[in-house]
């Protein structure tokens, strides 16, 4: 399941401080380490869709500890999450399996840096694309996706790593790629095993 939500009514002071005394601790110490009012707001609402994602898998009394390898993991359960946020959209993704997603707003793109980060089937996508922009922040969600539902550090190249197609082989394990998009943003879900279809939920606070 995919939850996505509205970061914008906590701009509101009052409304964003009733949702943050409702916080783990471990969240509320880095919100408030969080300098920007923004980052601060987009921080809060990963927060309030992971308590929402947990509420519905059944497990309030989720415990949120870091791996290793950085990827966050929730110690007492074996459910499988992630986080996203970009301008003033949270996003969240909640599997029975290794899950990654990403989101990214329409914004200027320095297409330079597809040649860094983008394999060649990549970079022929964008080049070929009437709004290559846009499929460079397409191709961006589909590959960072990808890495967080992985989880470790990768054994090659980023540049050889192709999301093109929406089943990608890692170090002998199949992973599969959604993606979706609107005005708005676009948004790509990975997961190990086969792909799904997104089914997202829209989440709003008053």
């Amino acid at each position: 399941m995919v939850f996505l939500l509205d970061v914008s009514p906590f701009k509101d002071k009052a409304v964003f401080d009733r949702f943050f005394v409702s916080c783990k601790e471990y969240r509320k110490n880095k919100i408030s380490r969080l300098a920007l009012e923004d980052d601060r707001i987009r921080s809060l609402g990963a927060e309030v869709l992971l308590a929402f994602g947990m509420m519905d898998c059944d497990n309030p009394d989720y415990d949120i500890a870091v791996s290793e390898t950085g990827k966050p993991y929730d110690k007492n359960s074996d459910t499988h999450f992630n986080l996203s946020h970009s301008g003033m959209f949270a996003a969240a993704a909640f599997d029975e399996c290794d899950v990654g997603i990403d989101i990214e707003v329409p914004r200027a793109v320095d297409l330079k840096l597809a040649e860094r980060f983008f394999s060649p089937e990549e970079n022929a996508l964008i080049k070929s694309s009437p709004a290559p922009e846009k499929q460079f922040l397409r191709t961006w969600t589909r590959k960072e996706a990808l890495i967080k539902a992985y989880g470790k550090a990768l054994s090659c190249k980023l540049t050889e790593l192709n999301t093109v197609c929406d089943n990608v082989e890692i170090d002998g394990a199949s992973y599969g790629i959604t993606t979706i998009e609107d005005e708005n943003y676009f948004l790509s879900v990975a997961r190990k095993g086969v792909p799904k279809p997104i089914i997202c939920e829209n989440i709003m606070v008053m």
